[in-house]
This record gives structure tokens, sequence and C-alpha cells, in this order.
């Protein structure tokens, strides 16, 4: 475990979950250094805010902890793509469905897929308790999560298959005791197997396991507070000499590997090929689950080609090592196609996708996931039952993911269409 700020591994998926601003946004991968000086520099209150709660547990203990009902049962109405996952999931067979080392058991136990996404449950047990693991967090609209276990490694659909590129992420759970986590982590499928009712080898492969620690988080707000110099609204933050950020991450690296065998359940599932647009501006597809309705906008191009592409890459890259060097942090050289394959910048507008029911309700924006079949935004459904979709793509994406009023979106839009989801 780690509870120095040099000693915590990097997440590329720390940046995903801050958007990047939708513009030219660079997205330094993991082993990048610059990163830890980007995340260290005033962000850790923001880090705090925005971020997750985590556990462990005892292996000896595991056995004698009965699971009535499946994990699903137990949290299917709390997490953030909440469903009635118990009635369909399927419990998990497979060659090597738990896998323990550095005193952490993991052991996946249901799983559920639609040919859009997976939903796992995973059952973490260790040899040290969680220490001051939070019970439940509260985000800046006022509503109570689940405790969240973060993970960094890849998945990979049966063998020499191609990685999936945001597999890995986090477990929404709940602590069964302090050496007992148990939660449900979801992945978006790469390729789309919405179309084929059929079952496949899912190969997760995990590298690190972490959680907050609330006192050290209490620690590091207390921390800040004491060296931070006051600055106007839109500056970066700035510290008195001496600073020293504190992270409260606590983290456990090793290698848990699991092969699982997942059926697909495409019964359920709705793809719309809407492919219409106006001035360069529509929708392609929109993909309807139980549990969540994911778009894909279609928006005119930044650059020309792949090479006004990688010449801003290597502009981002050139810079962070300079920046690097400069704070005198280390630094890896990359290949040309290193840098191609780990930066990502914006290559289209800040635009977005804002969506409604029905009755007018907004549907909240998650994440933007992007894949090799492109990038989609992904909304959570939260047990809503929808028969028509209004799709919308605005300007300024912070503005049409807040926008509520359904008249005032449509007012505004660039492109919109009505979906009707019963024919």
């Amino acid at each position: 475990m780690f509870n120095n700020w040099n000693e915590v591994p990097t997440s590329d998926r720390l940046d995903e979950t801050i958007m990047g601003g939708m513009k030219q946004v660079k997205k330094i991968r993991k082993k990048q250094v610059i990163k830890k000086v980007t995340l260290g520099a005033g962000s850790t209150v923001a880090l705090i805010t925005a971020f997750f709660i985590w556990g462990f547990y005892n292996p000896v203990l595991a056995a004698e902890i009965p699971v009535i009902g499946g994990i699903f049962k137990d949290i299917e109405n709390e997490v953030e793509f909440s469903g009635n996952f118990s009635e369909k999931a399927q419990n998990l067979e497979g060659a090597a469905m738990e896998s323990n080392d550095a005193g952490l058991l993991v052991k996946a136990e249901e799983a559920y897929c639609d040919g859009s996404s997976i939903y796992v449950t995973l059952s973490i047990s260790g040899e040290q308790p969680f220490q001051n693991m939070y019970d439940e967090y509260t985000d800046e609209d006022g509503i109570t999560h689940l405790p969240t276990l973060m993970l960094e490694g890849n998945a990979r659909i049966s063998e020499g298959g191609e990685l999936q590129d945001n597999a890995i992420s986090k477990i929404e759970g709940r602590l069964i005791d302090e050496h007992t986590f148990q939660g449900m982590m979801k992945i978006d499928l790469d390729e789309d197997y919405t179309q084929s009712d059929k079952s496949f080898n899912l190969k997760l492969n995990l590298d690190s396991i972490t959680y907050e620690d609330s006192k050290l988080a209490e620690e590091s707000i207390k921390n800040e507070k004491e060296y931070e110099i006051p600055v106007g609204e839109n500056e970066k933050p700035k510290f008195k000499e001496g600073y020293e950020p504190i992270i409260p991450l606590v983290t456990t690296q090793g290698n848990w590997q699991m092969d699982l065998n997942v059926k697909v359940d495409t019964d359920s599932v709705k793809v719309y090929d809407i492919n219409k647009e106006s001035n360069g501006f529509g929708i392609e597809k929109v993909i309807v689950t139980p549990y969540e309705v994911k778009v894909k906008t279609i928006l005119p191009g930044l650059y020309a080609n792949q090479e006004e592409i990688f010449a801003v890459k290597k502009k981002y890259y050139k810079e962070g090592k300079a920046a690097a060097l400069k704070e005198g942090n280390t630094w890896k050289d990359l290949t040309d196609e290193e840098i191609d394959e780990n930066y990502w910048i914006a290559t289209t507008g800040d635009y977005a996708a804002a969506v409604f029911d029905q009755n007018g309700q907004k549907l909240d924006f998650s994440y933007e996931e992007g894949s090799q079949n492109g990038s989609y935004q992904v909304y959570p459904l939260q047990g809503r039952k929808i028969t028509k979709l209004s799709v919308y793509v605005g300007e300024n994406a912070i503005s049409t993911f807040k926008e509520k009023d359904q008249k005032a979106m449509a007012s505004r839009a660039l492109y919109g269409i009505d979906i009707d989801l019963t024919k």
C-alpha cells in the first residue's frame, strides 16, 4: 500500500472523470510524471470532492459470509447505472474466476452483458482491513453515492483479442465488514456485440486497487488551507514555500487475472442508426438498453487529417516534457508511435448532446466513452422507463450537459431529433 504522493501510481482514468473541457485537452497517460505535477498543484480539494471511496477483506472470513441473492441483488438499486440486474444476470463460470495476490483475493461472482456494456460483480477480500474508508459520499449536488474502489488494468475479449480501452475504472459497492468489499464494475465494449447472441471469454487483468482514506483527506484539506495563497477566481492556485500536497489515497499494486465466460443477452437492446445531420451537426447512432443510453454525435472536425492530429499530440508531448524537466521531475521519452497511442486530443469543437425523455425530463450525463467504434456520450437511466427520446446537439459542452429545460435546449440546439422507442 502507498500513503505518500510520490509512491501513488498515476491513472489514465483520472483524466476521463474530468471530461477535459471537451476541447484540445491532452491526456498524459500512466507513468508520465507531469500528471503528478498537475494533480499536485492545488487540485487536492477538487480530487477529494469528485473522487471515490474504496476497500479490502480477509480471505478466511470471506468464505463464511453468505451472499443472499447475490451482490447484484444487494446494490442494483443504488449504483449509478442501476436496474434489475439480479433478474437477468448469470452466475459466472470460467477457468479462473478468482485471483489472489499482494494480500488481496479478487473474485468475480456474476455478470450481465447486453452487447454494449458488461456489468460484473466482484468480491474483494484483504488480509489487512480498509483503514478509515468512507461508508458513502455526497457529490456537489447533494446526492449520496455508494463507496467506490478505483481500479487500473485492462480487459480483453478472448485470447489474442483487442484490448478494451475503457474497460477498467471503478467498482461501486459497500463494505460488508472492515475486510470485505463487494460491488459492481461496468465495462464498455469497444466492439459492437448488440446484434449477436453469443458468449465470449472476458479476460480481466487488474494492476492496482485504490481507496480514499478519510483521515488523510481531512489532513489534505487542512494542509491546503494552511499553505494556500489567495488568488483571483480564475487564477491557478498558489501555495507558500514548503507546501507538500497530501494525497489521501491508499493503493495496493499486484497482478489479478480472471478468465470469465460471459453470455450476451440482446433481447432488451435497441440500436437506432440515425445518420442525419444539418450543417455538419447531427446524430449518427443511439443505443438504448434498460440501464443506459449511448449517443454518437456527428460534429465538424478540427483537423484535416491524421498528420495534423499527430502534430498537435507531438506539441503537447514536448510541452509536457519541458514542464516536467523544469520542475526537476524525471521524464520517460516516447517514440512517435507511443505518443500517437498514449496522447489524446479533442478532434471536434466544444459540443455535446443533451437527452430528454417523453416527459421532458433530462437524462444526466455520466461520461464520454471513446473506442474503435467512435466516441459515445453515456447517460444512465436509473430505473426510468422511456418510450421516447429527444436528442439535441448544443455548443458549449458543459452548459449543454447542465441544461435541464427542454424548450430552452431546443431553442439553442444546432441539431435535434425525436426518437420513438416503441417502434
